[in-house]
């Protein structure tokens, strides 16, 4: 397995995680009986926001400390996320644009662009995106306490491969 390289997002694993609901850490379900846990940085979102975007996956309980113990963007008081509904919402990556005879590649706005929007068309995606709809802010001790993870339909969840 290895070491994490945080900067550098696996697009593959990225992708299986978030379409399937695997916890980041050890590729397994993630869901639990109330949802699934989101994390993000300290400064990411503020104590009034309604709208959460997330692109990292979802973490299992039993990693969600960890997670926040190894991570360098989550250190401090991490914001711990309980999404009952957290639908795909669109990609992140780099926009393109055909101009003179070749394909340029345009300077990304840093969000996700949602399914449906016509840049789509141009856009080479690196990262899928899901929107928190029904969540509740807990904090880390409350997630570990969410329990074992519920079954995944019986699929077995991939491991990664290091």
């Amino acid at each position: 397995m290895g070491e994490p390289r945080w900067r550098l997002v696996h697009p593959v694993r990225q992708r299986e995680a978030m379409l399937r609901g695997l916890c980041q850490v050890c590729a397994r379900p993630a869901r639990t009986e109330l949802g699934f846990v989101f994390l993000a940085g300290p400064g990411d979102y503020a104590p009034h926001d309604t709208v959460v975007t997330a692109c990292q996956p979802p973490v299992c309980p039993p990693h969600a400390a960890v997670a926040a113990a190894l991570c360098p963007h989550l250190a401090g008081d991490p914001v711990v996320f309980l999404a009952a509904s957290c639908p795909l919402y669109g990609v992140l990556g780099t926009p393109y644009e055909f101009d003179a005879g070749e394909l340029q590649a345009l300077p990304s706005e840093g969000r996700p662009v949602p399914y449906g929007d016509p840049r789509l068309d141009w856009f080479l995606a690196s990262q899928l995106a899901r929107r928190l709809r029904t969540f509740t802010r807990i904090d880390l001790a409350e997630a570990r306490a969410l329990g074992p993870r519920a079954r995944a339909d019986g699929l077995e969840a991939p491991r990664w491969a290091a």
